[in-house]
């Protein structure tokens, strides 16, 4: 789910771009080459980071989910949130501040 969120918002920033190109303001040239930056950058990162760590660490997942504000704590039980206390904690040294904005 987190990753879906965050991928949704690198969608944005694209669509954003097929938008200026549909109204006129960017030619189809420079709309290819932001496709294929998006693909070759954030897309690949994205995707990399979530593989990583898929099926092995979904509570490290969780943790900077909630870190990133995708997920809202409040939407996850007491006894939850207890038990990924040690993943939010470990994440938020693993990534600090190179957790990149989803925003």
């Amino acid at each position: 789910m987190a990753y879906e969120i965050e991928l949704g918002h690198q969608l944005d920033e694209l669509l954003r771009h097929f938008q200026e190109w549909k109204a006129g303001r960017m030619l189809a040239s420079e709309l290819a080459t932001r496709i294929h930056e998006y693909h070759q950058g954030p897309n690949r990162d994205l995707w990399a980071f979530y593989n990583q760590f898929r099926s092995r660490d979904d509570d490290l997942l969780v943790a900077r989910g909630i870190l990133l504000s995708i997920l809202d704590p409040k939407s996850l039980s007491a006894d939850l949130l207890r038990c990924l206390e040690p993943a939010i904690a470990l994440a938020g040294e693993l990534f600090g501040n190179d957790i990149p904005s989803a925003r």
